[in-house]
């Protein structure tokens, strides 16, 4: 029963953790599989994808909302703009709220062990992304950072400044391949693990895209049993209407997704849910609002 009880206890964290580098990819990725780092049309994953962003022209802004498991609320807001000027432009800024179990080194000398000591924590993080397209934009190099922090009513102040580096192309206009390093710094800040991620996506038209990324945490090592691997398809059903779903390996968590988009010329707002299968059943839901300024590409799916 205490090996049990722990047991549940330590998931809940993994799940929680996950769930912050999960809100870096938006509403679209959510109900996708959690993919979307190869998605060209997809402000939403702008740390992750901005290298991918920047192959098609487009002023974008988004915000957003995001609530699951843990008491955990999510906003956050972003501006990309790859037409106005050669090197593409992100700003990025998220709050989370939650209350997760105390773990590892912030659980106090003199707790029960059959305790469980709650932190409601606040989480908050600014981000500020380049990139620069090559070849009639078909192959991008990019550059992010950013700054997170934490206030936990019991784990106290932390926080940390950490950077990456990406790449993406299209060999050819329906292909697209996008790879990144995340988090170089090992700066001791557990919301923002050091991370390698890649994904490759098929886009044969504007009412169909499916793709399948992967993500590895990195220490002094790969970590292959902390992989993440997601697929995904989207359809545009009529022109102002998408569906999306997907599934999602997380660490050996089995995830089920769903999603849909109602668009129109100037705006559309996405709405994603993701299943974490289990004993239990944990829902973790997502809405974004984006708003298009100029010409824009791919706008269906």
């Amino acid at each position: 029963m205490h090996v049990g009880k722990w047991t549940i206890l330590g998931a809940l964290w993994f799940l929680g953790l996950n769930r912050a580098q999960a809100q870096e990819l938006g509403a679209r990725s959510l109900g996708a599989g959690e993919t979307g780092r190869a998605n060209s049309a997809d402000p939403g994953s702008l740390m992750r994808n901005v290298a991918a962003a920047s192959l098609d022209p487009r002023y974008d802004v988004l915000a957003g909302a995001g609530f699951g498991p843990d008491k955990t609320f999510h906003l956050h807001s972003m501006a990309l703009d790859s037409r106005t000027s050669q090197v593409t432009m992100g700003l990025r800024w998220y709050r989370t709220t939650d209350t997760l179990a105390l773990q590892g080194d912030d659980l106090p000398g003199w707790k029960d062990p059959d305790d469980q000591l709650l932190d409601p924590a606040e989480h908050q993080g600014v981000g500020l992304v380049f990139a620069y397209p090559l070849l009639d934009r078909r192959l991008s190099f990019s550059i992010s950072g950013g700054y997170d922090w934490k206030i936990g009513e019991r784990s106290g102040k932390s926080g940390g400044f950490n950077f990456g580096a990406g790449t993406a192309g299209k060999p050819i206009p329906s292909l697209t391949l996008a790879a990144g390093f995340h988090n170089m710094l090992l700066n001791g800040f557990d919301s923002t693990p050091r991370e390698l991620d890649g994904g490759i996506r098929w886009s044969p038209g504007d009412f169909l895209g499916i793709e399948v990324d992967g993500v590895v945490p990195v220490e002094k090592g790969l970590l292959w049993k902390e992989a993440r691997l997601g697929a995904g398809v989207e359809v545009g059903i009529v022109k102002l209407v998408g569906l999306r779903g997907g599934y999602l390996l997380d660490g050996g968590q089995h995830n089920v997704t769903a999603g849909v988009s109602f668009l129109s010329e100037y705006a559309a707002i996405d709405y994603g849910i993701q299943f974490a299968l289990g004993d239990e059943l944990h829902l973790w839901h997502a809405v974004d609002l984006r708003v298009f300024f100029g010409s824009v590409v791919d706008r269906s799916e």
